[in-house]
């Protein structure tokens, strides 16, 4: 039993069906013209933009704050309530 193969066969079959595939395509969109793209955003959509610009250009750490926070502990005059330390634990534990 002899079994030929010939893996040059199988492309030549692609690229001839890749050819007609491009020429019919080309026939087709011959006669549509190529307009402009636009883009227009909503008043949200530039609102929503603005204030996410804003959010990413504000520190994520204030230093302001914590300088205060930083002086009241140092100076003995930070209390937090009992209820604050309570819900910070539970938030915490994911309660």
């Amino acid at each position: 039993m002899d079994i030929k193969f010939n893996p040059i066969q199988p492309v030549g079959a692609v690229k001839r069906y890749q050819g007609t595939q491009r020429a019919s395509a080309a026939s087709v969109y011959s006669g549509v013209q190529q307009g402009s793209d636009r883009v227009d955003f909503s008043d949200s959509g530039k609102l929503f933009a603005q204030a996410m610009k804003k959010a990413m250009s504000t520190p994520e750490i204030r230093e302001e704050k914590i300088s205060a926070l930083r002086e009241s502990v140092q100076n003995g005059t930070y209390s937090p309530s009992g209820r604050d330390i309570a819900r910070k634990m539970l938030d915490t534990l994911g309660i």
